[in-house]
């Protein structure tokens, strides 16, 4: 019983206290899609709105055709130590570290890509033409429904996400996010 309690404080301790959203970009010098800032708060709400602040070069078109790998870890902290467990594919619903084109993944999260693309006045449709991308309200709002039933009550957590971008040829960009969601 007295093992259980310590858990149990440790585990508040450390959600209470969450460490803050970090960013870094991690392309190479050729890359075409180069995120320059991305402020997050220090906690994205699932199903709220969340404001962030955003500075994105776009040199080269993004396709709908282009491809973007996801590699996503969850933080669990065990009694003395933190580790990242890898979050496989689950295909069936597309969730997880998965590997889809544009075209796909606008498909899954349509309502809350057509919302961010609105926000710069781009149209709802996968692809993203060139350009410089930079606003600091962009409202995100990660909508329920990416979220398979039965398992909402245990996304709460860090995760570290790492996306890549990439056509048939060569990576267009890479950036990796650490983040809370609650």
């Amino acid at each position: 019983m007295c093992r259980f309690i310590l858990f149990a404080v440790l585990a508040t301790v450390s959600l209470t206290f969450a460490q803050p959203p970090t960013f870094r970009d991690c392309g190479t010098s050729k890359r075409t899609f180069h995120v320059e800032k991305l402020k997050l708060p220090d906690y994205i709400h699932i199903g709220r709105a969340n404001k962030m602040a955003v500075k994105i070069n776009i040199k080269e078109d993004l396709s709908p055709s282009d491809m973007v790998k996801m590699e996503i870890y969850r933080q669990q902290s065990l009694v003395f130590k933190t580790i990242w467990a890898y979050i496989p594919c689950v295909p069936v619903v597309n969730l997880g570290s998965c590997e889809n084109s544009v075209q796909t993944w606008f498909k899954k999260s349509s309502s809350m890509m057509c919302s961010i693309l609105k926000q710069f006045n781009l149209k709802c449709e996968a692809g993203v033409p060139a350009g410089l991308y930079e606003k600091s309200d962009v409202e995100l709002k990660v909508d329920r429904s990416i979220i398979p039933p039965g398992i909402g009550g245990v996304v709460s957590g860090r995760y570290r996400v790492l996306i890549k971008l990439r056509d048939a040829r060569v990576e267009k960009g890479c950036f990796e996010i650490e983040l809370n969601l609650k």
